[in-house]
């Protein structure tokens, strides 16, 4: 059942950041870049709060697994993950840090910009083959 909620939240992510996006390229095409930087900051801020209210909630310690199994998946893979292009990126590593898997959380948040920029070039290349 997570699964589908996830992919409910996931859908509902992208109507709304597709939403954003299509309300500001109406305005002006050169503006949907900043549109997307929003929808980012925005997502990841969504991001933060929720782990914050989660990781230090007075919830009893039941909800709070209960949160981690299900609650976690479905904001923040599915809604802001299809919402966003970057706040996925950045909780992972965070939450890592937060439950003391530092080194972890230092692999990831290092190697994604890198990861992700060098596939970006790899992408170019293969499209100019």
């Amino acid at each position: 059942m997570t699964t589908l909620w996830i992919v409910i939240a996931g859908a509902a992510g992208c109507v709304v950041r597709w939403l954003i996006e299509s309300v500001t390229a109406r305005r002006n095409e050169n503006y949907r870049a900043f549109a997307t930087m929003g929808v980012n900051a925005l997502g990841t801020a969504v991001v933060g709060y929720v782990i914050y209210v989660a990781t230090h909630s007075t919830w009893s310690l039941a909800h709070q697994e209960d949160f981690a199994r299900h609650g976690e998946a479905i904001l923040l893979t599915g809604f802001c993950g299809g919402f966003t292009t970057f706040s996925s990126a950045l909780a992972f590593p965070y939450l890592d840090w937060q439950r003391g898997a530092r080194m972890r959380a230092g692999i990831l948040l290092g190697a994604t910009p890198l990861l992700c920029v060098a596939g970006m070039l790899l992408g170019e290349a293969a499209a100019k083959i």
